[in-house]
């Protein structure tokens, strides 16, 4: 007879089917270094386990006998969503956000009150809107709950983490879809007076950047603009921000306790930039930390500082001297945070957070011409935010500090260019051809510290190691760009001229710049030659092509030499995307398909472009919520077809979050657990990689490393992963259950397993998973069944899902395993007692054991 087996109960999904009576397997070599690392886990402690309490017999009803099961140690589930039904309660607005189990929770990133030097747009806090959602409100009180939620560690209920991550999903698709459909009207009508707008400005809203201010529903909207000639040009205020979401998003992932950011998004339409951020309680009185005068008045605050620096240890910065008077601080002079009405820290303005790259010919480079965060975590020496700047402290006592603070940033720029930029070229060329194609470009230029604006010496570096594939991926991506940025150019001096909100225009001013893009006609050939070329040499130094072809000519060789599709298909296809252009689609598949149709003169027509659509940009937790409830579906769902479908779902929308924030560790190493769950363990490890790079001593990356070590059979990575795990965090009750369950079913050692679980048990005396597997232990190795059946009672949670499996594993120790089984009606009337059948609030139903049982 086949002895009954147990399954372990995992946490996090971890995809470990491990048996309780497997054969373990051991590498001695491997068994003998790991000794010393091991001991120090488990920590001399007099703390005495909890008692257990045995509990009371009852009366058994009458029932036929309980035939044998297996007993298993099941897995532990996450469940979905519960929506509600109609007739239902509605859920309360405001939603929690959540993450994957040992992840930390999100912040919510960002606000935008103003683009750099010398602009603020501190708000007078006007009435609120009756009737609006309060989306400052919803949101932090989200985060609360959410902290909650994650103080509780694993024993907490996977069922309200599943419910954060939905409702954190809709809260943050409300307001993207808000900011999308306010910020369209705003946006069509700028150029209208304002006693013709639909929505008016509001005038109780101070601050210079970008020109008029609008509130709606509790969003404040402001334009990305050049209106005070701080940048040179509209195009590189809107850089500033989209800085303002990238600083933000960096400085809340630093997971800073007491320091809060409102909700953002920017929508882009007809070449304008809008940014929208949930309405805050400060006001112009409120400032306790920065300057909102352009380095004049100076606010500091010792217990903010002492956050800060927490922050600045995370992203690199350096603490330095700024204005007359040498006040040290580690972000930008610039960065505000205000104690809001509510008693809370507010960070706003944090366009500037990351240092500038050595100075350019451009105006006031520092303002927009940023280094990545990717290239300052991992520079060598802290850099300063405020270099090259006129915030800098330059008097006697300073002067040499703020040179040394330029020389860094000088050297930074010099590695960037020098090191990183070759080193990311071969990366490039080592990618294998059969994978080229799904190799996104720009997320891992961003990933490994690039700025866009290199690529052009990404593309002189692929032209000295003659890779024609990857030059023209380059060259295409940089005359998207540049066609792009003429086409928003374009567009708003069209809007501002013609004053008209509709839309038929504007299609016809797209279509015929694209024509004299993609058209064959002897001015276009003149446009290529002259004026793209022209601006790929501005924008792009040190970009350039082989003397001799033009550059289409040249394009479309090398395109033809490495048998990839026409360059003006490639770009056309990106180009779409990037401008939000909705063709008809007859047109689209032509134009993304087929050569022969930029071979006339004049490509397309205005029917042709059904309309200009605008694009949203926005935090990443919403595609990360979404990628979550994607991936907790394929979790639950026993069809196959369904669960690889939801988990290229799920892979779709961390890819989508990575877009936004490519060293998001959060995001990484999901991805990576979605792609151990489908069988590409080579991709997991990439991902799993790239999350350590980002941060190599986070215990629960490592944790999930070893897991899908340990999952392909390759025990001693997975054991030299899970003991780095517990180095970084030696008291995590779920690192120390994994690896208990580890070492006994696998490695054989016993007693070292039971140490650990009994350190649990002191450390977290409810923790189910661990009650659950230590009595599966207790049952099957240690044969001390009173123990085991203690142990089994106290196993129960709040968990429907995990009671269920837990019951099961009751169910075959009770039939199968201690000595003398009981018979069915013994069965039912030990476990009613001991509390074990409870699901919620009710009792199951004496006709449900044998299918329980069954499971």
């Amino acid at each position: 007879m086949k002895q009954p087996g147990l399954w372990l109960t995992y946490d996090d999904n971890l995809g470990l089917p491990r048996y309780a009576n497997c054969i373990p397997i051991q590498s001695e070599r491997f068994w003998r270094s790991t000794n010393a690392r091991k001991s120090r886990i488990i920590t001399t402690t007099t703390l005495p386990l909890p008692p257990l309490v045995v509990p009371e017999s009852a009366s058994p009803p009458s029932s036929p006998v309980l035939s044998s099961c297996s007993l298993r140690l099941s897995r532990r589930h996450f469940s979905s969503p519960q929506l509600p039904q109609p007739g239902q309660p509605q859920p309360p607005r405001s939603p929690p956000p959540g993450g994957d189990a040992g992840d930390y929770v999100y912040g919510r990133d960002c606000t935008s009150y103003g683009y750099g030097y010398g602009t603020r747009d501190i708000l007078d806090d006007p009435a609120a809107e009756h009737g609006s959602p309060n989306w400052n409100n919803d949101y932090q009180s989200a985060l609360e709950r959410v902290q909650q939620a994650w103080e509780k560690g694993t024993c907490g209920s996977s069922r309200d983490k599943q419910n954060a991550y939905a409702s954190m999903s809709r809260l943050a698709h409300d307001f993207a879809y808000a900011v999308k459909t306010y910020g369209r009207i705003i946006i069509s009508e700028v150029a209208l007076p304002p006693e013709r707008k639909t929505i008016r400005p509001s005038i109780n809203v101070g601050g210079i950047a970008g020109g008029e201010k609008y509130v709606v529903h509790n969003i404040l909207f402001k334009f990305a603009l050049d209106k005070q000639k701080l940048y040179g040009s509209d195009e590189n205020a809107a850089k500033a921000a989209a800085h303002e979401l990238r600083s933000v998003i960096n400085l809340a992932n630093c997971q800073i306790p007491g320091l809060l950011f409102p909700l953002m998004a920017i929508v882009d339409y007809r070449g304008f930039r809008l940014t929208g951020v949930s309405f805050l309680p400060i006001t112009r009185d409120t400032l306790v930390y920065g300057s909102q005068d352009a380095g004049k008045t100076i606010m500091t605050d010792a217990t903010l500082t002492g956050k800060l620096a927490q922050a600045a240890k995370h992203l690199n910065l350096k603490l330095h001297a700024v204005g007359d008077g040498g006040v040290q601080l580690y972000t930008p002079v610039d960065l505000e945070i205000h104690l809001g009405t509510d008693n809370k820290f507010y960070v706003v303005d944090a366009s500037r957070l990351f240092p500038p790259q050595t100075p350019s010919d451009c105006t006031n480079s520092y303002l927009y011409q940023l280094l990545r965060p990717e290239l300052v975590r991992r520079f060598y020496t802290p850099l300063c935010a405020d270099a090259f700047s006129p915030f800098m402290c330059r008097n006697s006592d300073y002067c040499t500090q703020a040179e040394q603070n330029n020389e860094e940033i000088r050297c930074a720029t010099k590695y960037l260019m020098e090191k990183v930029i070759p080193e990311f070229a071969h990366r490039l060329v080592a990618v294998p051809f059969a994978q080229r194609e799904e190799f996104h470009l720009i997320v891992n230029l961003h990933e490994a510290g690039i700025n866009v604006r290199h690529l052009g010496a990404v593309y002189c570096e692929m032209c000295l190691i003659n890779d024609e594939y990857w030059q023209v991926r380059i060259l295409v991506e940089m005359i998207t760009r540049v066609v792009k940025n003429h086409v928003n150019k374009l567009l708003r001096d069209t809007v501002r001229e013609l004053c008209h909100p509709g839309e038929a225009f504007y299609r016809g001013v797209v279509i015929e710049y694209l024509n004299l893009v993609f058209g064959s006609s002897g001015p276009s050939a003149v446009h290529w030659s002259e004026h793209i070329y022209a601006y790929l040499v501005k924008k792009f130094a040190p970009f350039k092509y082989p003397t001799g072809n033009t550059l289409l000519s040249f394009l479309q060789h090398c395109a033809e030499s490495v048998k990839l599709k026409d360059p003006k298909c490639m770009i056309f296809e990106h180009l779409s995307e990037a401008l939000g252009l909705n063709w008809v689609p007859s047109t689209w598949e032509t134009g993304v398909t087929n050569p022969r149709l930029f071979q006339r003169h004049f490509p397309f027509t205005e029917t042709d472009l059904r309309a200009l659509q605008e694009r949203l940009k926005e935090e990443q937790i919403a595609a990360y919520s979404t990628g979550h409830i994607w991936k907790s579906k394929a979790l639950e769902t026993k069809n196959e077809q369904e669960r690889l479908r939801f988990l290229q779902l799920a892979c779709q929308q961390y890819h989508n979050a990575l877009q936004c924030a490519p060293d998001d560790k959060f995001c990484l190493r999901s991805l990576a657990s979605c792609m151990t769950a489908m069988g590409q363990h080579k991709k997991a490890e990439h991902f799993y990689e790239s999350a350590l790079r980002v941060d190599p001593s986070d215990p629960h990356t490592l944790f999930k490393c070893a897991a899908s070590f340990d999952l392909r059979g390759m025990l001693d990575e997975a054991e030299n992963y899970y003991l780095r795990a517990l180095e970084m965090a030696p008291t995590n009750p779920m690192f120390l259950c994994t690896y208990a369950d580890f070492l006994w079913t696998l490695r054989k050692d016993n007693d070292f397993a039971r140490k650990l679980y009994e350190k649990v048990l002191v450390v977290a005396p409810h923790h189910t998973q661990t009650l659950n597997n230590y009595a599966v232990f207790l049952a099957l190795v240690a044969k001390e069944y009173d123990l085991a059946e203690q142990h089994f009672a106290s196993s129960v949670s709040d968990d429907a899902e995990v009671n269920l499996r837990h019951m099961a594993n009751i169910c075959t120790f009770l039939s199968s395993i201690r000595p003398n089984p009981l018979t069915y009606a013994e069965f039912y009337a030990h476990l009613q007692t001991m509390k074990q059948l409870k699901r919620g609030n009710s009792l199951v139903v004496a006709e449900e054991v044998p299918q329980l049982c069954a499971t």
